[in-house]
């Protein structure tokens, strides 16, 4: 009888491309043959089993290895199936990988499994990916392979009478995994049939969507895991059509045992399925190709060598990138280098020469096209000058740091080599090309834990001249348990009419001679919301975002003193902007603005997995990092921010100020769940405080959010933050807290509260050195060892305990016989607690 083109295709469905899944009922040889078998041309035909050979392919030729029987190795480049005596391996379903997608090729096989609960053979998968390739779209393959399910409902469950209730149901099982005790119930089926009765899908756009609809569900603990089994059905489907490029001998076989092999995969094991599979060739993948260029090449040069920087390329053809190579050529002289990664260094070049260059990556299938030509000069043996700018470290982890650049006048190319020793920095990041007034970037990553870390900044001004390495820097990642190490705090720089700029130069040389691991701000630094420029002595605003960002420019190059050698950590003060009662949603406002600029110029840390910290994205400000957590060796280290949240002013209630309930649930978690042996509390100023401007330390501690009571001394906790545990003082004494270090007040003073240091961190730039006594009376400072500013805290932490140092700055020409720079004017220790 006379078969048509549709009925063809139909029908082909069931001989191998969909083969008609749904139960494991045999298949009769009428029910096979009904269609012409597929055409195979340039065969070649083995007398073993696929297991008794291996095939090695590569980007010019395939092998066939007999490793058991007397057939030898032998060339198969030219075939496009190899008939084994268990199986086929379709060889050509190569090439049309290159002209599908892989979400095209994943759709298939889900059409696949959605609708006969069967992975797809190889030969009938690469029918289908021919539609795609013709014209035909995923749509209408899903009403073919439909069309087809209609003709054999005893095999697929499928009929033309069947309900729309039971159509979903099929698609229930077959695309979610659910049935029997996991069946939909009765309104999930529903919320699908009346989709169908409505008209907005039909039967074949249903399993669409509903396959859509499953991968929606991925993160949902009560039903995440039929994504993860329909995952793991393509993961199987992938390696035996693709990779394996496997269809059996006979079409029965196509059918059952691909079923077969679907029904044993499960949620949490593939191992089963694959055992069906039985294929021991592992090396073996049809889907991997020869990668793609690298990209974003950039070159820096000498008078006898380029360097390569290069990103990795978008796609590794399915197999890890084993080398990559560049390649020059001037005249008929051609040198190549090669390298696992970047840079790649050709040297022995011709100074002042021109050479074209390209580079490729290979992986185990063969080489990459090359990169776009570059046509590059070597050097004149001119040398750059060295970098000038300015260096901020930030986020240390036991394995990177973030380091930005900015340089007001340079630009040109820059790269960081870095190492254990200060003599092999043998590590090199990529180039970058730097913008004169634009910070730039670099994170150093697979550094080792608690080690010294050497590094040194290569700036070269023009592609013609020769590069130039600063002096070599150092910083420390995080520490091991019981080791010994410090760190240096500093408060309220202001830099307005009542600061010294001489002073705090001269404190900031005093904490890079501490030998610090870090160094932690606590605000009040960058003043935008006070005054416009550096001491102004106008209150006003700063009133546009480039206002912002050059008082955040202009700190870079005080903080830049110790920051080369000394990540900086930065904790908000209520001048730099950063207020709930300023934010009004626009992107117009100092808070916005400020937000931007401290990310933009220097490197709090976002959440990973060594900082814990704000997750929101804010649609105007992306990440704040302006609260954090970290441990460095036995300490805990938690920086707060009370602003962003108190959308009204302390001065009209000092129950405004608020660290929200996400960052006072988040304190409370950070806490409870640590088991550091001490734990550090900084933020500018308590959470809530006197006299409506924050101010003071123990004596405003019982008061408001930070310890429950209200201005007349009733508890008023409860009502003022209900659902709320308890105040915060004794959410630190419950969990044990060494110390809260606190700033605002311009004045050194060390309390305790409960079994908690309270210390107010003193100035490191006051013009006034001898006001300590007059602003601890006016700030309500009424015990405690009181000093006056200039200076910064050293504080040392030791398996042993905790020492606090107060390390006073004094200028040349203040010092006397009782007034030494560096001196310590105040020491406190602390023992582990019990």
């Amino acid at each position: 009888m006379k078969i048509t083109a549709t009925l063809q295709s139909i029908f082909m469905i069931c001989i191998g491309l969909t083969g008609c899944g749904g139960s494991q009922n045999n298949v009769t040889q009428s029910d096979v043959l009904i269609a012409p078998p597929p055409v195979i041309n340039n065969t070649i035909t083995l007398t073993g089993g696929r297991n008794n050979f291996t095939i090695t392919r590569k980007q010019n030729n395939t092998t066939l290895n007999d490793a058991i029987g007397n057939e030898g190795l032998s060339d198969v480049s030219n075939a496009s199936t190899l008939v084994f005596s268990d199986l086929r391996v379709n060889l050509g379903i190569a090439n049309q990988l290159q002209k599908v997608s892989k979400a095209q090729t994943q759709a298939l096989i889900e059409l696949y499994v959605a609708y006969f609960n069967r992975i797809p053979d190889s030969e009938g998968l690469a029918y289908w990916m021919d539609q795609l390739i013709n014209g035909k779209s995923i749509s209408q393959i899903a009403d073919s392979f439909y069309q087809a399910g209609l003709l054999y409902p005893e095999l697929t469950g499928y009929s033309k009478d069947m309900s729309n209730a039971d159509f979903v149901r099929i698609v229930y099982k077959n695309v979610l995994g659910r049935s029997g005790s996991t069946a939909p119930s009765d309104a999930e089926v529903t919320y699908w049939t009346s989709d169908i009765a409505s008209g907005r899908q039909t039967r074949t756009s249903l399993v669409i969507a509903m396959l859509a609809s499953a991968r929606s569900l991925a993160n949902d603990p009560s039903v995440g895991w039929v994504n993860t089994l329909l995952n793991n059905k393509i993961q199987v489907a992938q390696f035996f059509a693709v990779a394996q490029g496997i269809s059996y001998s006979n079409p029965s076989d196509n059918i059952t045992r691909t079923i077969a092999i679907a029904n044993a995969i499960t949620p949490n094991d593939t191992t089963r399925a694959m055992s069906l599979i039985g294929i021991k060739d592992l090396t073996f993948d049809l889907s991997v190709t020869a990668p793609e260029s690298p990209r974003n090449i950039t070159s820096t040069n000498t008078s006898s060598s380029i360097s390569f920087s290069f990103d990795l390329p978008l796609s590794d053809g399915g197999s890890p990138i084993l080398e990559y190579s560049a390649s020059c050529s001037s005249g008929t002289s051609t040198l190549n280098v090669k390298g696992t990664t970047s840079p790649l260094v050709i040297g022995s070049l011709s100074a002042n020469q021109s050479y074209l260059c390209s580079l490729t990556a290979s992986n185990s299938f063969g080489q990459s096209s090359p990169s776009t030509t570059l046509n590059i000069v070597t050097g004149t043996g001119i040398a750059s000058p060295p970098y000038s700018g300015d260096i901020v470290l930030g986020a240390p982890t036991d394995s990177s740091v973030r380091i930005k650049l900015l340089s007001s006048s340079q630009a040109g190319f820059v790269s960081i080599n870095y190492g254990t020793s200060p003599n092999a920095l043998s590590n090199q990041t990529p180039t970058k090309a730097l913008l004169a007034g634009v910070p730039l970037e670099f994170q150093l990553d697979n550094l080792i834990a608690n080690t010294s870390i050497y590094y040194m900044v290569n700036y070269q001004s023009t592609a013609t001249n020769t590069a130039t390495s600063s002096k070599i820097y150092d910083f420390h990642t995080s520490r091991s348990f019981g080791d010994t190490f410090s760190f240096t705090i500093q408060a309220d720089s202001h830099l307005d009419e009542n600061s010294n700029l001489s002073q705090y130069q001269r404190t900031l040389d005093n904490i890079l001679l501490d030998k610090p691991d870090f160094h932690i701000d606590l605000g009040d630094t960058f003043m935008t919301e006070k005054h416009m420029g550096p001491f102004d002595a106008v209150v006003a605003m700063a009133t546009s975002q480039s206002m912002v960002n050059d008082r955040y420019v202009y700190e870079r190059q005080h903080f830049g003193r110790i920051t080369h050698s000394t990540p900086l950590f930065l904790a908000n003060g209520n001048h730099e902007g950063e207020l709930g009662w300023l934010y009004n949603g626009s992107a117009n406002n100092i808070a916005v603005w400020a937000s931007l600029a401290r990310q933009k110029y220097y490197a709090n840390p976002l959440p990973n997995k060594f900082y814990s910290g704000d997750p929101e994205l804010n649609q105007l400000t992306g990440q704040r990092a302006s609260w954090y957590a970290w441990q460095w060796g036995d300490a805990l280290f938690i920086v707060l921010d009370p602003y962003w949240n108190t959308k009204a002013q302390a001065s009209k209630d000092a129950w405004n100020m608020t660290l929200g309930s996400t960052q006072y649930q988040w304190l409370s978690d950070t806490l409870s769940k640590s088991s550091a042996k001490y734990k550090f509390v900084f933020l500018h100023n308590l959470v809530g405080g006197l006299d409506g401007q924050m101010r003071g330390g123990i004596e405003a501690a019982s008061f408001y959010e930070w310890g429950g009571k209200n201005t007349d001394g009733s508890y008023g906790f409860d009502v003022k933050r209900p659902g709320w545990s308890m105040p915060i003082h004794k959410l630190l004494v419950n969990n044990r807290v060494t110390a809260v270090f606190h700033g605002h007040d311009h004045v050194y003073a060390r309390q305790i509260l409960d079994g908690v240091i309270y210390q107010e961190v003193p100035q490191p730039s006051a013009a006034n050195n001898t006001s300590g006594a007059n602003l601890a009376k006016e700030y309500h400072y009424d015990s405690g060892v009181i000093q006056s500013s200039s200076g910064h805290l050293k504080v040392t932490v030791s398996a042993q305990g905790v020492k606090g140092e107060y390390i006073r700055s004094w200028l040349p020409g203040s010092e006397t016989s009782t007034r030494k720079n560096r001196q310590v004017d105040d020491t406190w220790t602390v023992t582990p607690a019990q």
